[in-house]
């Protein structure tokens, strides 16, 4: 009889509370106006949405932290940024659909099955999830009633001791689970069932981070609810209790439960009030992290694909930078335009009351700026540019919430928000890399920005021509000076304008270096061939310029940045013909009002750049292994014998693979490319490097390292006559064994002395060789601190300890450039060995 009570008690429970809960709002909120509701939301301000926006993260922050502890406490090893995934989404479904246990579960199961995750691990994550949660909600209940134990309850006042008694026992009760955990540390018979419980440690944790949960979600809707009289401590039962309310009615969300039991808990509180803060939690603390969740699994794959999301994925990705792209355009026109009008009345005396004057004509012109970012971007985000995205991110947060600080202009800080949040979600669409198109960008963006300017004052004129015009209006600030600040405006936009259509005309005019043609490439190619030092080959990559000398039997490779021409090493050829040619290059530069540059040029040319009036920057020293005498016998290759025998030993093997390459090993090696790229900063270099590029690849010679017959790493040789042997790209697998890149040295040098090399060139190691000494050059110590310091960004100092284990000998390389511009020579061949390589037309 008591088994069918219970069961009919259970199924029944939760229809008497949503009926109750429908009761109680038709009697409370039958006659509630509207208007009354929409006035409450509007008086909010900045700083309380702003607020509840920051609890509801920490609020999900504590969540991943409890879904942290229950995976470490089911045995379960996860990534954390996996946790923050699952957690999230677990949660901002189990919160809106309800059966937390059920469907928090089955994300999390889809989730963490790439990780490895069984079954029971989830269910008892699950279940940790859920006692976290009830002993947080007890105990914030307990401790509510401990502070304010005669709380008001359905229009009774509760009697102190009573509710000290029953505060007492709800927050000892999740003290008491702590010390069961202790006491009980092996398996616990439950129900029938064998339950392990957490350690006392992880229990009090679990304990405290739910405490600090449920505080900071009561905190959310309490904050909302503003000032109308009712502490934190009276809220915080009436909010324990209700929550506990909408879960045992197993209402979605307990929609309808949860504020049916706050308002007949708190009988004297302002409806228009609560219905405004439990409309505004509901928004910020369900929907929106919702429709985030739900993105994000649709972005995972992991959703069931009847919708084809993957279709859907598809198209977002081919047509979402165009239409960010207007949106960017769209947002920042709102931006400025809406900045020339009067502030509403109402606004501004919610204004006055929450932001200062000095913050409210800050955010006005600073919104401005964000609308000028915007169109400037929009171009750039339409082509795709991988740098573009994070600039709209920034430009339309700051434009949201300036917008808001400046006037209480919701529309356009939602459409901002949602313009960040659309850039974010299509991120895998911005694969563009390198520097923006300003030849093709500037003349739109000045024209664009000239039409927005022309609008805004026309508007501008026609709202305020009943304003005379008078001089002090220039200076005039305040909550009411909205005549000074369109003038403001007026001025910031014509001076953009102005300074960046000087800027553009300086600009356009700057160097240029067209990438040589396929036949050029040929006319060169016997040159390179027979030529000493493999840098030449960096010419037949295809993406600098050529300047050849009349005969034919000299050249000289240049790109251009900023206001440089930059040649890439010494002239090619004939030396004679090469020395023509460097003042050929200076005449080309003058020509151009550019600045001639030399970059990694050798002490055998040093003589002819100073004749050209050039000064010298030291840039490092490059490594040449004489290879006549190179041999892993004798104590002192004692290291590099161990390592290649061990190499040998764990299954690593070396071959050189003649060309033509195969379209299946280009593809393997392509793979193996796009790796070891991950982990190396996720793109190409150029000018001074090469890259990935198949036509290329395939005429050249491969070296390949297997390990255990899969291909784990290789490099592509360049030669030089008979002279010298070098790598260009030198590549690996992030699982590959370790010691690989020794063992390919290794191998490779021999290689090359047995094909009858006498040099195997490393490359250069940068900032090395400088000089230590108090009278040293500035340089020399400017980049020996760069070299110290920044190790934690590029490996100035292992990079020169790897290379000096092979005894090479050691060659300064310099910058030859103006003695005036030294440093922005520098500063532009960094920029131009850093910008990834547009697509050449190679012909190998």
């Amino acid at each position: 009889m008591f088994m069918i009570v219970r069961t009919w008690a259970g199924r029944l429970a939760p229809a008497a509370l949503l009926a109750l809960a429908a009761f109680v709002l038709w009697r409370e909120l039958g006659r509630l106006d509207p208007a009354e509701i929409w006035v409450e939301m509007a008086g909010w301000g900045p700083v309380r949405i702003v607020g509840a926006v920051s609890l509801t993260l920490v609020s999900y922050a504590l969540l991943a932290a409890m879904e942290w502890l229950g995976l470490k406490w089911s045995g379960a090893s996860v990534p954390f940024r996996t946790v923050l995934l699952g957690s999230f989404c677990a949660n901002a479904f189990a919160h809106t659909i309800g059966f937390a246990v059920l469907i928090g579960g089955a994300v999390r199961a889809r989730l963490y099955a790439r990780s490895g995750v069984s079954l029971l691990s989830v269910a008892q994550t699950s279940i940790f999830c859920a006692v976290s949660f009830g002993c947080g909600i007890a105990m914030l209940a307990g401790l509510a009633l401990l502070v304010e134990p005669s709380p008001p309850v359905l229009g009774l006042q509760l009697h102190p001791l009573l509710g000290a008694a029953l505060g007492l026992v709800l927050t000892l009760a999740p003290i008491a689970y702590v010390g069961a955990c202790a006491l009980f540390r092996g398996p616990v018979r439950l129900g029938g069932r064998s339950v392990s419980l957490p350690s006392p440690g992880i229990a009090a944790g679990q304990v405290l981070v739910g405490l600090a949960d449920n505080v900071i979600t009561a905190m959310v809707v309490w904050l909302l609810l503003g000032g109308v009289g009712i502490t934190y401590a009276t809220f915080a039962g009436p909010y324990a209790i209700a929550t506990a309310a909408g879960v045992i009615s197993s209402v979605p969300g307990g929609a309808g439960v949860f504020e049916g039991s706050v308002l007949a808990l708190l009988p004297s509180a302002p409806r228009p009030a609560l219905v405004a803060a439990f409309l505004g939690y509901r928004l910020i603390y369900y929907l929106i992290p919702l429709g985030i969740a739900a993105l994000a699994l649709a972005r995972s794959g992991l959703v069931p694909n009847a919708l084809d999301l993957a279709g859907i994925r598809k198209a977002w990705r081919r047509f979402a930078p165009a239409l960010l792209a207007l949106g960017a355009l769209a947002q920042g026109v709102v931006l400025i335009l809406t900045s020339v009008g009067r502030i509403d009345p109402g606004r501004l005396a919610i204004l006055r009351e929450t932001v200062p004057a000095v913050v409210l004509e800050t955010s006005h012109l600073i919104s401005l700026v964000s609308g000028l970012a915007l169109l400037a971007v929009s171009l750039p985000v339409a082509r795709r540019h991988a740098n573009a995205a994070p600039v709209a991110v920034v430009a339309a947060l700051v434009g949201a919430s300036t917008a808001l600080l400046r006037g209480l202009d919701v529309g356009p800080a939602i459409a901002a928000i949602a313009l960040a949040l659309g850039v974010v979600l299509a991120r895998d669409a911005f694969t563009r890399r390198g520097a923006w198109p300003l030849r093709q960008m500037l003349p739109w963006w000045l024209a664009g920005t000239a039409a927005v300017l022309v609008g805004a004052a026309i508007l501008g004129l026609w709202v305020y021509e009943d304003t005379p015009y008078e001089a002090r209006l220039w200076a005039e600030v305040g909550y009411h000076a909205d005549p000074a600040r369109f003038l403001r405006s007026m001025a910031l936009l014509g001076a953009a304008l102005l300074a960046a259509g000087a800027w553009a005309l300086a600009r356009l005019s700057g160097p240029s270096a067209t990438p040589a043609s396929p036949m050029e490439l040929d006319a060169i190619r016997g040159l390179v061939e027979a030529g000493s030092d493999t840098t030449s080959r960096l010419a037949l990559i295809g993406d600098k310029a050529l300047l050849r000398s009349a005969a034919g039997d000299a050249f000289i490779m240049y790109g251009a940045e900023g206001r440089s021409l930059i040649a890439m090493g010494d002239p090619v050829g004939d030396p004679d013909a090469g020395r023509d040619l460097l003042w050929r290059f200076k005449e080309l530069a003058d020509a151009t009002d550019a600045r001639p540059v030399i970059y990694q040029v050798s002490p055998h040319w040093l003589t002819a750049y100073l004749d050209l009036g050039l000064s010298l920057l030291k840039l490092g020293e490059e490594a040449r292994v004489p290879l006549a005498d190179f041999s892993l016998e004798g104590g002192r290759r004692a290291k590099l014998r161990q390592g290649h025998a061990k190499a040998v030993r764990e299954g690593l093997s070396f071959e050189v693979v003649a060309p033509p390459q195969s379209a299946v090993l280009l593809a393997d090696l392509r793979n193996i490319s796009d790796a070891w790229l991950v982990g190396h900063g996720g793109r190409e270099k150029g000018f001074s490097l090469g890259r990935f590029d198949p036509h290329v690849l395939a005429a050249e010679p491969i070296a390949l390292v297997r390990h255990e017959g899969r291909v784990v790493g290789f490099a592509n040789i360049w030669t030089a006559g008979s002279e010298e042997a070098s790598i260009d790209l030198m590549r690996h697998l992030p699982d590959a064994p370790r010691g690989v890149m020794d063992f390919l040295f290794v191998e490779l040098f021999l290689w090359a002395k047995t094909q009858g090399f006498a040099w195997f060139n490393l490359g250069m190691a940068p900032l090395s060789g400088l000089a230590h000494h108090p009278l040293a050059p500035a340089w020399h110590k400017i980049g020996a601190q760069i070299a110290l310091r920044g190790s934690r960004f590029y490996g100035f100092t292992g990079l020169r300890a790897f290379k000096a284990k092979f005894d090479p000998v050691w060659t300064p390389r310099y910058l030859a450039a103006p003695p005036t511009a030294l440093a922005a020579a520098l500063l532009d061949a960094t920029r131009l060995v850093g910008r990834a390589p547009p697509t050449p037309l190679t012909n190998p």
